[in-house]
């Protein structure tokens, strides 16, 4: 009888949730942000759709989260999805221009920044 890859990936998948479901509960995961007190500083780059729509999944996901820093390789892209961002979540974004960073070495930039980063670039960047 052949093995049924899926099932096996699925069977797999399901051990690994299960572990970080156990281990989630221990004190060195659990203290780094206790009970939300602390803002987590976020940072953006790559500021199209993709990289958007993920920052608003961050946010809406927790109140001590906080954008602080974005960085694109395009003007308008950062501009745009600052305006997209700081109209829904006012509270929660914090990005003045002089941590509004462009070029190819801006990721560099955000990450000195922040706390966590998302990156969503095209791969090749």
């Amino acid at each position: 009888m052949k093995t049924n890859p899926r099932r096996k990936f699925i069977k797999q998948t399901s051990k690994t949730v299960a572990a970080g479901m156990v281990f989630s509960h221990l004190p060195v995961f659990s203290n780094a942000n206790v009970f939300g007190q602390q803002k987590i500083k976020l940072g953006l780059v790559g500021c199209g759709g993709r990289g958007t729509g993920a920052i608003f999944q961050a946010l809406t996901a927790s109140k001590s989260v906080e954008l602080v820093a974005m960085g694109d390789v395009f003007q308008h892209e950062l501009d745009n999805s600052f305006q997209r961002v700081s109209k829904d979540f006012p509270a929660q974004v914090s990005v003045p221009k002089e941590r509004q960073f462009l070029g190819l070495d801006a990721y560099k930039k955000v990450i000195d920044e922040c706390d966590a980063v998302i990156l969503a670039t095209p791969p090749w960047f």
